[in-house]
């Protein structure tokens, strides 16, 4: 039987465009309303915010991040090397955030783009996160992704299929915020192993 043993402390980054509903699953994820959530084509977040919650007898931290990806930020790096200089040491993931229903051109190379931001092995602790998952109106998020676009399909197969689903209009659904963090527990306990596994591999006795 595998036994993940969750982090006393993880960090969670809020990757996104604008409109996909990163602030409002940072407001889920901690149980209470602190990123400003609005409906609007324009972006809301425009700079990192992080806050600190104790979720389940540990440590969450969220960072909510403006959209990286467009042209709303007319020099991203500093908010990104901003965004690094708040992750603090120890486990951290990524959530990619994606509305349920809504997949544009600009969302097709996240991944891609994240990993320029980021680094190649970003996507080893990344998982995408479903907003407005009561749009599904009763399918599960399997049978959604059966029918979906080929590039929608690409993105989660590139995120090694990890994905999850919040329904941000149930934000009393602490069930959900559960899922997730075993999700990321069992996530990053796969990671260190296979760390554990490439660094014994690598152990040698020069002669």
């Amino acid at each position: 039987r595998h036994i993940c043993l969750s982090a006393a402390h993880v960090t969670l980054v809020l990757l996104g465009r604008t409109g996909s509903g990163k602030s409002c699953c940072g407001n889920t994820i901690l149980g209470k309303n602190v990123f400003q959530s609005l409906l609007s084509t324009k972006p809301v977040t425009t700079k990192c915010e992080k806050q600190t919650e104790s979720i389940q007898g540990r440590q969450v931290t969220v960072i909510d991040t403006p959209d990286f990806f467009g042209d709303s930020l007319p020099d991203p790096k500093p908010h990104i090397d901003t965004c690094r200089s708040l992750v603090a040491e120890g486990p951290c993931v990524y959530l990619l955030v994606l509305q349920l229903g809504r997949f544009t051109e600009g969302e097709k190379k996240l991944v891609e783009q994240t990993e320029r931001m980021f680094g190649r092995d970003v996507t080893r602790r990344m998982i995408i996160l479903f907003s407005y998952g009561d749009d599904l109106e009763g399918i599960t998020i399997q049978d959604f992704l059966k029918n979906a676009q080929t590039e929608l399909k690409a993105l989660v197969e590139k995120c090694g299929k990890r994905c999850h689903v919040f329904n941000n209009r149930d934000t009393s659904n602490r069930r959900q915020v559960t899922v997730l963090l075993k999700n990321v527990d069992f996530m990053l306990d796969r990671v260190k192993g296979a760390m554990k596994k490439k660094n014994k591999e690598s152990d040698c006795i020069v002669l």
